[in-house]
């Protein structure tokens, strides 16, 4: 409905208002005079004059009501219905991050969380009160009372557009619950990543109950999920356009570490962080560092604590580091996330459920530990440089993993990568990272040799385009001096570092963290021992004359580590300590009375034949089995030529018998036919005269 002036006439020859039907079949202008003479200002009996007209023309074919009526009347019916854009989240933080944003340009948003979709929200929705609203797949299909908006006319008549932010977690939530893609190692490499939210699966339907235009926005999707979010939205290819940005991002630096020591210890982050009397919290460079798992988190502030040299890492008040992971809470958060875009500390511990379509201009770099999938790691180096400044991510990744591919030579067709095959390929490829994530998201695949057609025509690209020169670690080798000196990075120094690492300055004693080698954990033993410490430990007990200063099981334990020359400290806390002042000096004393003595020497004795006769016996045991295995071949053909000699002799008497047969019948054949001629002799004797 559009509202149209009139010419600018004198009010006295104005003429009546009146309706024209415009047919789209033939495109001819019907005018329809209202009989009723309509001059006045009131859009309500205008409004009722077009449906009386409107209802009177049944049609079969659809067509266009234009009004001309005075300047002002339809305009207000237009301001009541208020557009809505609904935008589908995969994480309520990027909910309350995008409110935020919208905020700040004075438009109107709400983020309906669990505890935010209440009936006077959704009263509000239905006047209008918000321009966008942003949900999650669970509200957006579980809520009851969501289901009852959405399943309002009003409702759906102001809903212009439905997004989905994030689109390729369709394919890794949603889709990810197959039975081949279970046993994906790719999936449960970050945990808060593999199928956190199912409920993406089943969003097709309810869309296309909506019948509105859907917007799918993502920087990471290839093309096998693009097929398998199409297909899962129930979208045709030909219903659906493509609109692709420049996905590759020059000003961040990708750099590939290998990992000197276990995922599990995170002690590799040790080289990126030193103490802090040499480089204070407010000059680390603003950092998260991602984990795959909510452990992990916890343990990468321990190895932080440790590199700092004090104590207060572990703190939810710490100004140096916090963790944000799925399970904190939501208070937890958002006070994280208010006190690092204000400053108040440089460092986030992670797990994915952090920064996914965050939009922080404060980050300038961002650390990775551990194979991942590459679209995933992807999203997460994206998180820094967005403040026009450049960005650095560092990925330390495990030079071997078991079971998979760990050279170029594993891979039998560098095309056909499963995720797997694309986690393997992004830790050993020899190609530029930056073209290695452009192929990948584009193609589908991490190219592993610098002569593909692809890598050759995206380089081409890239220069074309005007990218400064990729400074990755795979094109300018990083050099175990310039690994070194990453610790002394600050913001003073940091783009300086980006591009000569080797040469920043050193600031004196601004070492890594050692950790000093743990000897073996001895604990108090149970059960009996040898002979001979066993004897030893029954003996101490006897020699203090007690049994509640030291047990049995203590004495088990002192006799185990005096024997492998363990320092007295040790000693000293398997027994708990000295009761009595001089016990471990009586102690050590009574060990060594017990090893001069007889008895210990017979033991000792009696152990040495004991192992000796173990020894014999393992090689009479072993002398047999050699034996028997050199007799074996020979027992064989022994086999061999009586199966043979057997065989001749059943043959030999087989044709014997068969002789004997026939000759037993010739025999009877004979003997048959001189019967015959002696009865027919005989019977001739008897009819002679």
């Amino acid at each position: 409905m559009e509202a149209h002036p009139d010419p600018v006439t004198p009010t006295s020859q104005r003429q009546p208002a009146d309706v024209r039907v415009l047919e789209k079949s033939t495109g001819r202008n019907n005018k329809l005079l209202i009989q009723e003479e309509f001059r006045g200002d009131d859009p309500v009996k205008l409004y009722a004059e077009i449906k009386r007209h409107a209802s009177a023309r049944s049609i079969e074919t659809p067509k266009d009501l234009q009004i001309r009526a005075k300047r002002g009347l339809g305009t207000t019916e237009k301001l009541k219905k208020k557009p809505i854009v609904m935008v589908l989240n995969p994480l309520d933080s990027l909910g309350d991050n995008q409110v935020e944003e919208k905020a700040r340009v004075h438009l109107s948003a709400v983020n309906l969380t669990k505890l935010q979709m209440i009936h006077r929200t959704a009263m509000q929705i239905l006047k209008g009160a918000y321009a966008f609203i942003y949900l999650s797949p669970e509200v957006f299909l579980n809520s009851h009372m969501f289901q009852r908006l959405f399943l309002k006319e009003k409702f759906l008549s102001k809903v212009v557009l439905a997004v989905i932010d994030e689109a390729h977690m369709i394919y890794m939530w949603g889709l990810v619950a197959s039975d081949r893609a279970k046993q994906l190692k790719s999936h449960g490499k970050i945990q808060d990543l593999s199928s956190f939210r199912p409920g993406y699966g089943n969003i097709g339907a309810k869309l296309m109950a909506m019948n509105v235009s859907t917007l799918l926005m993502s920087a990471t999707c290839r093309p096998q999920a693009v097929d398998k979010i199409l297909v899962s939205l129930k979208i045709t290819p030909d219903n659906i356009t493509f609109v692709r940005g420049e996905l590759s991002r020059p000003e961040i630096t990708i750099w590939q570490i290998p990992m000197k020591h276990s995922l599990s210890s995170g002690d590799d982050l040790l080289q990126l962080f030193g103490r802090e009397e040499f480089i204070p919290d407010g000059d680390i460079p603003p950092t998260i560092i991602y984990s795959s798992t909510r452990h992990l988190t916890l343990q990468v502030l321990r190895v932080l604590n440790d590199a700092r040299g004090k104590c207060g890492q572990l703190s939810p008040k710490s100004t140096f580091a916090r963790r944000y992971h799925a399970c904190t809470g939501d208070l937890d958060k958002k006070q994280v996330i208010e006190d690092f875009e204000s400053g108040v500390f440089p460092v986030i511990s992670s797990t994915m459920a952090l920064g996914l379509g965050q939009n922080w201009s404060r980050v300038r770099r961002v650390v990775h530990v551990g194979r991942g999938d590459p679209a995933t790691i992807f999203q997460m180096i994206g998180r820094c440089g967005r403040g026009g400044n450049p960005g650095l991510a560092i990925m330390f990744v495990d030079p071997v993993r078991r079971n998979g591919k760990n050279k170029v030579s594993d891979f039998t067709n560098h095309e056909n990568q499963n995720d797997d095959d694309r986690m393997d390929g992004l830790a050993i490829t020899p190609v530029c990272l930056r073209v290695s994530f452009a192929i990948d998201n584009n193609l589908g695949y991490i190219p592993l040799s610098k002569e593909d057609p692809n890598v050759e025509r995206e380089v081409a690209r890239e220069i074309a385009a005007g990218f400064p020169a990729c400074m990755c670690s795979n094109c300018v080798e990083l050099s175990p001096e310039a690994v070194s000196r990453l610790i002394h990075m600050d913001n003073y120094n940091f783009e300086r570092s980006i591009v000569d690492p080797a040469n920043i300055p050193a600031l004196g004693l601004n070492v890594p963290f050692q950790r000093v080698a743990s000897g073996p954990a001895y604990r108090v033993a149970k059960g009996p021992l040898t002979s001979r410490l066993e004897e030893q430990a029954k003996y101490l007990p006897f020699e203090l004359h007690t049994t509640k200063i030291l047990n049995l099981d203590k004495a088990r334990a002192l006799v185990i580590a005096a024997e492998d020359s363990q320092p007295v400290t040790i000693l000293e806390r398997l027994i708990g300590g000295e009761v009595v002042e001089g016990q471990m000096l009586f102690l050590l004393d009574r060990i060594a009375h017990f090893k001069n003595g007889d008895a210990y020497l017979e033991l000792l004795a009696t152990e040495r034949i004991q192992k000796q006769a173990v020894v014999i016996k393992k090689a009479h045991i072993l002398l047999f089995q050699q034996l028997k295995a050199r007799l074996r071949p020979q027992k064989s053909l022994v086999t061999k030529q009586e199966l043979e000699h057997k065989k001749i002799v059943r043959e030999e008497a087989a044709r014997l018998k068969r002789e004997m047969n026939e000759e037993r019948a010739r025999l009877n054949r004979e003997k048959n036919e001189a019967r015959k001629r002696q009865r027919e002799g005989t019977g001739c004797q008897g009819k002679s005269p």
